[in-house]
Order: C-alpha cells, then sequence, then structure tokens
C-alpha cells in the first residue's frame, strides 16, 4: 500500500494545483459535487498509466485495493479546492475590502469590526489580488497569513469533526440499515480486478463500457471542435420561460447526472422529479398571486423563501429521524468511549469509537470557542452547532441512501438560525458571525463526511487496512488545503481573481452573498412576522417529511420516497432534474419490457457514459490551460 499512499499523495497535490487554473479558464470544475470528478479524473490517468507501464515490467500493475486507496484520497482531495471550501474561503478573506472600496457602506456597517484574523483588511493586498497588479512588498505577506491560518485552523478541525462523526453513523448505515451507497459503485466497478496479474480492471473489458465511452466523448468534443470548425457544437442545456415568465425551469442533458441516476432506486428518482416539479408550482402560483414571504430570499436557498424553509424544516425532522434510528448504536458509542462497555468491538472502524466520539466533543468546544471569539452569542452558538450537524448529517444520508451525486440544501445552518430565532436574540455582532460562516455551510456541494462515508463503503470488505484509510483521507485533506490556498494565491496575482470564470469572486458570488446577508440584518431588524411566517414553514415541511416517512415505511405501495423533499427545490435540483428524469424513463422501460438481467447487463454501458465525459476532460482540459481560455468546457454536473 505504500506506493499506493504516495501516488494518492501525488495526485491529491496535482488536484489542488490544478483545479485553481480551472477555475480561470472555465465555470466547471473538477471538484465542484459529492460526483467527486477529479477523482476519476485522476484515477483513469494511474489505471492507464499502471497498464502502460505493466509492459515493462509487472511490477508496476496496481492491486484493486491499491486503486480503491487512491480513489478514496481523491475524492476526500476533491472537497477543498472549489465548491468544499477554496472556492468560498479566498472571495471572503479578500472580497468584502475589495467590494466594499466599490460599494459604500459595509465598512461602517460591520467590516470595521471584523478584525485582521477573520478577513485581510489590508487594501493593496486585496486590491492587486483582485486586479492583478504588481506583486506584494513582503510585509503585506502578513496579512493573508493571519485569516487564512485562522480559517484554516477552524475548517481542519470541523473536518476532523465530519471524520468522527461518519465514523459512528458507518456502522449503522453500512451494516445495520444496509443503505446502498450508489455513488460507490462505480468507483467498486472500475477498481475490480478479477486477478491481481491483470493489467487493467476487469470492467474495461466490456465492450458496452466503450460503446458508452465513445459516444459521450465524440458528444463533448464536438463542442471543442466546433471552435476550430464552426456548427459542430451542441447545446446541451436549454432554460425556458414558465408561470408568464416569472420563473424558469431547466432542461439539462448531463451524461454524469444521467449515469449515477440510472443506479438511484425508481422510487427516489420518480420523487426526485416530482418533488421538484410541485416546488416550481408553488413557487409559481405564489408569483402569479403576488404572495411572498416578508423579508424575502436568501441567494443560497430555494426558489422562494417558503420552499426554502419548508426544504429547512424538512431537513431538521429527517435528522432527529437519523438519530431516532440510531439510537441504540450510539448509545453503545457513548458507552464504549466512557469505558463502560470495553466489549463491543470497533476493530474494524478508521478510528476507534473513544477516538471519534471525544475527537467529536473536543472538535465542538473549539469550534464554539471561534464562533464565540468573532462574536456569535452562545445561545446562537448552541442552535447554529445543532443546525450545521443537522444540514450535513442529512446530507451525508441522502448521499449515502440515494446516490444523488448533485445536491445542496435548500435551506444553510446560518439562514436556519437568523430566521428561527426570537427577534433581538442575535446582535450585530452575531449576524457578523453567522455570516461568515457561509464560507463552509452555505453552497454545500461536497463535504468531507460524505466523502469519507463513501470511502467507508468501499472499503466494506476491507481490502485497505482501516488506519491507512483514516490517514490516507487526513493526508490528502491537509495536503490539498495548502496546494490549493498557494495556487489560489498565485493566480489571482497573476490573472486577477476578477477575471476568474468563477462566480465565488464577483456578480453576485460570495462576498456580495456574505456582505448582504449580515448588512439587511443589521439595517432592517427581524420582525415577529418574519421569524414566524418561516417558522410556519419549517413546521410545514417538517410535517410533510414525517407524513411521507410514515407512509413510506408503513406502505408497500407507496410510490413517493421522502429522501427527496429535501433538497427538491434546490438550485443543483433545478438543473440535474430533467437528466434524471430521463435515467428513470430509461430504466424503467428497461425493467418492464427486458427484465432485471438485461438492466444488469446494461450497467457497464452508463459507467462507459461517465467515462466518455472524463476521458474527454483528460483531452480537452490540457487544451483549454494551452490556450488560456475556454475551448471546450467540460461539464461535469450542474454550473
Amino acid at each position: 500500500m505504500k506506493r499506493a499512499f504516495i501516488t494518492g499523495i501525488f495526485f491529491s497535490i496535482a488536484l489542488g494545483l490544478l483545479e485553481p487554473f480551472l477555475i480561470i479558464t472555465q465555470v466547471y470544475s473538477l471538484s465542484s459535487d459529492f460526483f467527486t470528478a477529479g477523482a476519476y479524473f485522476f484515477i483513469l490517468i494511474a489505471i492507464l498509466l499502471s497498464g502502460a507501464f505493466s509492459f515493462i515490467h509487472r511490477k508496476f500493475i496496481l492491486s484493486s485495493a491499491e486503486l480503491l486507496l487512491i480513489f478514496i484520497m481523491l475524492s476526500a482531495a476533491c472537497v477543498i479546492p472549489s465548491w468544499g471550501v477554496m472556492g468560498n474561503l479566498f472571495p471572503a478573506i479578500a472580497g468584502l475590502k475589495y467590494i466594499d472600496s466599490q460599494i459604500t457602506g459595509w465598512g461602517t456597517l460591520f467590516l470595521d469590526k471584523i478584525g485582521p484574523w477573520i478577513i485581510n483588511t489590508n487594501h493593496h493586498a486585496v486590491t492587486y489580488f483582485y486586479e492583478s497588479k504588481p506583486p506584494l512588498v513582503p510585509g503585506q505577506y502578513i496579512s493573508w497569513i493571519r485569516p487564512f491560518s485562522f480559517w484554516l485552523g477552524f475548517l481542519l478541525v470541523f473536518s476532523f469533526l465530519s471524520i468522527c462523526i461518519a465514523v459512528m453513523l458507518r456502522k449503522q448505515w453500512v451494516e445495520n440499515e444496509r443503505l446502498t451507497f450508489p455513488l460507490a459503485i462505480v468507483p467498486l466497478e472500475i477498481t475490480r480486478k478479477d486477478s491481481p496479474d491483470e493489467r487493467l480492471p476487469s470492467i474495461f473489458r466490456n465492450k458496452l463500457v466503450w460503446l458508452g465511452f465513445i459516444i459521450t466523448f465524440l458528444l463533448i468534443s464536438l463542442n471543442g471542435i466546433s471552435f476550430f470548425i464552426p456548427g459542430f457544437g451542441i447545446k446541451f442545456a436549454h432554460i425556458l420561460p414558465i408561470f408568464r415568465r416569472t420563473d424558469t425551469i431547466v432542461l439539462l442533458v448531463s451524461f454524469p447526472i444521467i449515469a449515477f441516476a440510472y443506479f438511484l432506486p425508481l422510487n427516489i428518482a420518480f420523487s426526485l422529479v416530482l418533488f421538484h416539479l410541485l416546488a416550481k408550482v408553488q413557487t409559481g402560483m405564489s408569483n402569479l398571486s403576488g404572495y411572498s414571504l416578508p423579508g424575502g430570499n436568501e441567494i443560497f436557498g430555494g426558489s422562494s423563501a417558503a420552499t426554502s424553509f419548508q426544504g429547512g424544516g424538512a431537513m431538521v425532522f429527517f435528522f432527529l429521524y437519523i438519530i431516532f434510528l440510531a439510537r441504540k448504536h450510539l448509545k453503545e458509542i457513548f458507552l464504549k468511549a466512557a469505558g463502560i462497555r470495553k466489549d463491543i468491538d470497533d476493530s474494524g472502524e478508521i478510528l476507534s469509537y473513544k477516538t471519534a466520539f471525544w475527537g467529536w466533543v473536543i472538535s465542538i468546544l473549539f469550534l464554539s470557542g471561534f464562533l464565540r471569539y468573532i462574536g456569535m452569542p452562545v445561545l446562537v452558538i448552541i442552535v447554529f452547532i445543532f443546525f450545521t450537524h443537522a444540514v450535513f448529517v442529512s446530507l451525508a444520508k441522502i448521499i449515502a441512501q440515494a446516490g444523488i451525486g448533485f445536491a445542496r440544501p435548500q435551506c444553510p445552518p446560518p439562514d436556519l438560525a437568523a430566521y428561527l430565532l426570537p427577534p433581538g436574540l442575535i446582535t450585530p455582532s452575531g449576524y457578523s458571525a453567522l455570516g461568515l460562516q457561509y464560507v463552509w455551510s452555505a453552497d454545500i456541494r461536497t463535504t468531507v463526511m460524505a466523502s469519507t462515508l463513501n470511502g467507508l463503503k468501499m472499503n466494506e470488505k476491507q481490502q485497505i487496512k482501516p488506519h491507512i484509510v483514516f490517514w490516507g483521507i487526513i493526508t490528502a485533506v491537509v495536503l490539498a488545503y495548502i496546494t490549493s490556498s498557494l495556487t489560489t494565491l498565485f493566480i489571482g496575482y497573476k490573472y486577477g481573481a476578477l477575471n476568474s470564470a468563477a462566480r465565488w469572486f464577483h456578480g453576485s458570488g460570495m462576498p456580495e452573498a456574505i456582505g448582504n446577508f449580515i448588512g439587511t440584518k443589521i439595517r432592517a431588524p427581524m420582525t415577529p412576522d418574519i421569524i414566524l411566517s418561516r417558522m410556519s414553514f419549517a413546521g410545514i415541511g417538517g410535517a410533510v417529511m414525517l407524513a411521507l416517512i410514515f407512509m413510506q415505511q408503513r406502505f408497500l405501495w407507496w410510490p413517493l420516497h421522502y429522501i427527496g423533499f429535501p433538497i427538491a427545490d434546490s438550485w443543483v435540483i433545478r438543473w440535474a432534474w430533467f437528466s434524471i428524469f430521463i435515467a428513470w424513463f430509461i430504466k424503467i422501460l428497461l425493467l418492464r419490457y427486458a427484465g432485471i438481467n438485461f438492466y444488469k447487463k446494461s450497467i457497464p454501458f452508463f459507467i462507459g457514459l461517465l467515462l466518455g465525459v472524463i476521458g474527454a476532460a483528460c483531452i480537452w482540459v490540457p487544451i483549454n490551460l494551452f490556450y488560456g481560455r475556454v475551448i471546450n468546457a467540460i461539464m461535469f454536473g450542474v454550473p
């Protein structure tokens, strides 16, 4: 495993270096979703290199376990460079000060009260970063070191907390509830070898894989060829106005989404589509009638404030249901950690239950101290930490149970805490502290918790020793933090963050999202009608979620699955729903008219569709980097 560990380190560094450059040249990145396209990108390179070098000597052949370890490390590293952390951290550290220099009002309102340990307050440093001006003088580098070090400590502790929770939930979800973990199916297939001497994994000998590969590779490559020979391009997305142009609906054909959605149970795929369309009808009818909740809707919510808090309430109740199902297992973990029950076996876990439990407790205390330091009141900290657990654990369960590689909560933890607490309880500094947590808890499209749980499922048969898996995940995360942060800083000064294709740095990106969240709440304090209206819709969402859970658990004939309801009106489902519908329609036709055996035989074809996109990326990403512009924007999921 030593060479696999070293290879995983090398590719994790490469991902951290490459991803920021992709953000400059194109909108779609390698590490933006639970799908972890970057892991597939580099594991495909590892497989091809291993096969090629094996002709020199067979010792270069990587085993299934070695390939699996590399993929697990890469999937953890994918969380960091873009949406997971870094794409939001630098815009927050630098963007708040830079935009305030362009738009007056934030400075005297709240920025002057935020110290240099939280954001970069050096005017020249942030201006040069955004506008690609001459390098900083040595003394100005300190302005980056302080806030980055402060946030790095916080985010690494939260990553460790996520791993601890993953360890405590693994047995319950993998062994007790036997969740399917659809996102683990493809990695296991593309790394599986029938014998140790095979140069390539067994699936690459399947003709259906290559058929699917060729179809998507050629279709996507046509868009690149159209740059040189006009007329070859294909438009994969259409946005249509609905409800008298008060809303829109997206029709996107995404091969990665179709490929992964093909593994979804039919009732889950159908429910995602139906709940999304119902949310569209709800928002459209509200728009036509002129009805809206007082106080407006936040940028990372659903299509309206009503659907945002419906989803938020549903996710909170879903979290409580998760804890209820796991109550016996969690009790055993506590007894083991407290030394009362030493007979409980945790030898198969990447951390002992004692380390995981007390690591979770200590991490919460550390995070609470950080939040208190930046001005969040104690009661708000308790509520915010609870909502954070509710959102992240529920999202991880949705990924584990449904395998939706493209998901995001409709109502992030800062919004839940800000709008569901009594008026006057949160101080201006408390709103500032809540708004800054947008960095890691708002645009949640990939998490260390979900990646770790998928990795633990992949290693269910323990081909890899548990302690190696733990150190592989930790090492990959730390390296991705360091390399992606240094690269983001470098390309900011070289190219200018304003020239980035990513919306995080400008427009309606992360700086304005944080600034508007804080500013509107300080200027116009919460009133009872704002709070009560959102409490009502959160309660409605929770009640609907409980009813859906009850019906799904009690009646075999019930067609709807509850798991799609909390995220059905999120940004990513707005883009992904049509591709999910295509996969559901194809699957139901095959099962009805060709049978289960034909469905199983068709699986390699859909894996090929996915690999064709990755294969196209291997060709066109270097071309994009060479030309320094978007020749072919490889879309791995949703924008």
